[in-house]
């Protein structure tokens, strides 16, 4: 049939004596012998068939302009093809050529070729002889190295030899004066030739993913040059100027990139900087740790830490001058939620633990999966403080088995000052191994840094800021905004640009917030008589103790940082706060929950900050004034209560949903969503925290809820309980929490292209109750107070949900 049709086709052209001939993916194994007499074809596309050879009579088709044979089965081509002197588009690609012939210097006219995914290993010299060749696509193939006559092709425009064997580029691609694109993409590539600035009219160099540590800064020279790719190179460049994924072939991206280095060849220096932050219970030590490092003294009267220090401590590593930024956080627990503003990627984590108490004590894993959570590949050590009273008893294989970014376990004493010198070497080392201290930034970053650092003032406003980079030539907003989150990494300052009530103050003095916060926190009326009430009119007094660093009109900065890490919420007065942490320890009566719908999270451990944050997002539906430091009562518009109590010692939080059967299920989960959000936040727990719920009429045996579900993905039926020697109704037991519509959208996952369009409704459905939750919270908000997690998932689910039903619509037609 296949044959039959391509003489179809044939005899058509011979008819009309058309100069275009299409016999694509016909499936043929050989051309027909009709095809010889269409001596008149321009173009003929012979791509997605079978043939494994190609007759030599093609190439008396002496008017062929254009010959496709791609994705066929070649590993030869005849030499009677040197005879198209017409050529001037050659397509061999997706084929097995492990060679190309010496004839091809024939095709005096060829402009484009594209031998691309085949087996190459070398290429004939007589190629250079191509003097019209424009595009040269040689991607995919064997070769290890490109020879020194490619700087011949003197009108090549684009040239692509990604994903071959090369180390290197020779230096006569300098030669290639009308070159506009290079792509070499996936190749290992350790530096590129200083003569790529000899290219005058390159626009856009693509060099992602080889071994690049450096780019020649001679690149300055292409003035064309508008796009430069480097992603997935070990170049020490900050990583947000390089990113990987979706954006990796971004216009923007490149353009930025290129801003960037333009910058960078204008002046530059090495970073050189470092955070290191201490953390751990209160009384372990820190302080005097501190201290020890850096100028080994001891002070047996050391005063606590309240809220946060931040002492320099230049180093000198590898003949440089490293400067060491030591954060010391407080240890009292109420300060633990505050400890989220300033815990930073780029940072080095000292674990600081009293050697005289256990684990337990120490809250080693609460601390462990703390950092995880917020900088998860960021190094850490673990110190055990106080050795000399007692040895420090860990297990030590069992924790770096668990936490691979425990880089070292040692014990310390501030008293006799064993350990210390241990210690120092291990922070130099982790230092050394920090990708970011050896990258580059422009000077033009350093000169507003300096500036920044110089200044007496504890905040400037984003426009003041913008300003201070322009004048040092940083104009691109971008660009600004990375300098910023660097400045913020390294402890220079606090920004939170991206959050719209804090977007206007950029923090130059990391303690001015501490002190605000924590002089909150600890203030004694809020927690003694009005229970974590504070009314906005009593702010500024509260604050005073500090003198005059808090005027009047920024005092709402501090209330807003809070809001954004959900340590407080307003009430419906707007002009008074809640503070969860200051709320009464004492819960309140609730009432009886014997018949109520139960549920439970299981934690690794249970930040205190979980239900804080939780009563925080809930605020709209809390029923009068039920609610107390580690729980809640709520109350849905269809008449249910719910109570939502946290157990920090047993690491849970248990939910009980009373009131009418019919809507449990409903405000079930949307209270689950809002969890979800949280966990999602927590990168080091989210995949560790489990969910429980009770078997029927046995309330004291919890058992695990995705154990269920996958029981009921294998298509069983019941639940079998050794224990209870029972079988339970899967589906029932189920359905007491979810619909299977709800389950079902819960396990779809982000792939929809095969899923049946009933369920894709169902997920539809699902994620609108999803969005009907976070509307009641924004409208509860007020439109100034809308915490920026409302707006961006309201903004997701909207998307998700047009994108769905946008296919079923699709469907329908």
């Amino acid at each position: 049939m296949s044959l039959d049709e391509a003489r179809r086709r044939i005899a058509e052209a011979n008819a009309t004596r058309a100069t275009e001939l299409d016999l694509v993916g016909l499936k043929l194994t050989e051309l027909p012998a009709e095809l010889r007499e269409l001596v008149w074809l321009e173009e003929l596309n012979l791509w997605m068939n079978q043939l494994s050879a190609l007759p030599d009579w093609l190439g008396n088709l002496s008017q062929l302009q254009h010959l496709d044979v791609r994705r066929n089965q070649l590993a030869k081509l005849p030499n009677m093809l040197g005879n198209l002197s017409q050529l001037k588009s050659l397509h061999v690609n997706h084929n097995t050529l492990t060679r190309l012939p010496d004839w091809m210097d024939n095709l005096s006219q060829l402009q484009r070729l594209d031998v691309s995914f085949n087996l190459l290993t070398s290429l004939p010299e007589t190629l250079s002889n191509l003097s019209q060749l424009q595009r040269l696509d040689m991607s995919i193939n064997e070769l290890t190295s490109l020879p020194d006559w490619l700087g011949n092709l003197s009108h090549l425009q684009h040239l692509d030899v990604s994903i071959n064997k090369l180390t290197s580029l020779p230096e006569t691609l300098g030669n290639l004066s009308q070159l506009q694109s290079l792509v070499v993409i996936s190749n290992q590539l350790t530096s590129l030739p200083d003569t790529l600035g000899n290219l005058s009219q390159l626009q856009s160099l693509v060099v992602i993913s080889n071994q690049l540590t450096s780019l020649p800064d001679t690149l300055r020279h292409c003035t064309e040059l508008n796009k430069i790719y480097i992603s997935s190179n070990p170049l020490n460049i900050p990583d947000e100027m390089i990113p990987n994924g979706r954006k990796e072939f971004d216009d923007e991206t490149g353009q930025r990139t290129l801003t960037f280095l333009q910058q960078l060849w204008q002046g530059q220096r090495t970073i050189n900087e470092a955070k290191v932050i201490l953390v751990g219970q209160g009384d372990v030590g820190k302080t005097s740790l501190v201290k020890r490092l850096r100028d080994d003294t001891f002070d047996p009267h050391e005063p606590k830490t309240s809220g946060i220090a931040i002492q320099p401590w230049p180093i000198a590593l590898n003949k440089e001058q490293i400067q060491l930024n030591l954060w010391d956080f407080g240890g009292q627990e109420i300060m633990h939620a505050t400890h989220q503003f300033f815990l930073t990627k780029r940072s080095l984590y000292l674990l600081v633990l009293d050697s005289r108490q256990d684990e337990r004590a120490n809250r080693l894993e609460y601390w462990l999966k703390i950092i995880e959570s917020v900088a998860a590949d960021a190094p850490m050590i673990i110190v055990g403080n106080q050795s000399d009273q007692h040895p420090l008893d860990l297990d030590e294989r069992g924790l770096r088995l668990k936490y691979p970014q425990i880089k070292a376990i040692i014990a310390t004493s501030c008293v006799t000052g064993a350990g210390i010198a241990a210690l120092r070497e291990q922070i130099e080392r982790e230092i050394g191994a920090m990708k970011h201290v050896h990258d580059l930034v422009p000077l033009k970053w350093w000169d507003v840094k300096r500036d920044i650092e110089g200044w007496q003032q504890d905040y400037i406003t984003h426009e003041r800021w913008n300003e201070l980079c322009a004048r040092h030539g940083i104009d691109d907003e971008f660009v600004q905004a990375v300098a910023l989150r660097l400045f913020n990494d390294l402890g220079t300052v606090l920004s939170y640009h991206d959050d719209p009530r804090l977007a206007d103050t950029n923090v130059l003095n990391p303690e001015w917030v501490t002190n605000g916060v924590y002089t909150i926190l600890n203030h004694k009326p809020l927690l003694e008589r009005k229970h974590g009430i504070l009314s906005m009119a009593d702010l500024p007094p509260i604050l005073s103790v500090h003198g005059r660093r808090y005027p009047a009109h920024r005092c709402h900065f501090i209330t807003e940082m809070m809001e954004k890490f959900e340590l407080c919420f307003r009430l419906d007065t707007r002009d008074t706060l809640l503070i969860p942490d200051l709320l009464p320890k004492e819960a309140p009566d609730t009432g009886t929950w014997d018949d109520a719908l139960h549920f439970r999270y299981g934690y690794p451990i249970l930040p205190t900050s979980i239900i804080s944050r939780f009563i925080v997002r809930s605020q709209a539906s809390i029923e009068g004034e039920l609610r107390w430091r580690s729980g809640v009562v709520l109350r849905s518009g269809e008449g249910n209560r719910a109570l939502v109590v946290a157990d920090v010692e047993a690491a849970q939080i248990d939910v009980r949903i009373d009131g009418p059967q019919t809507s449990r299920r409903r405000f079930l989960s949307a209270i689950r969503y809002t969890f979800e959000q949280i966990h999602n936040s927590l990168s080091g727990l989210k995949n560790e925290i489990r969910e429980f719920v009770p078997l029927p009429n046995h309330p004291q045996r919890l058992v695990d809820y995705a154990e269920l579900l996958g029981l009921e993905a294998m298509n069983e039926d019941r639940y079998v309980d050794g224990v209870l020697r029972q079988r339970f109704d899967l589906r029932q037991l189920l359905d007491g929490y979810e619909s299977a519509k709800e389950r079902r959208a819960r396990q779809m996952g982000g792939d929809y292209a095969d899923k049946p369009s009933e369920h894709l409704q169902d997920l539809a459905d699902v994620k609108r109750d999803f969005l009907n939750v976070l509307e009641l919270q924004r409208a509860q908000s007020g439109e100034l107070h809308v915490p920026p997690h409302i707006v961006t998932q309201i903004e997701q689910l909207t998307n998700e949900i047009g994108y769905i039903e946008g296919i079923i619509r699709q469907r329908g037609k």
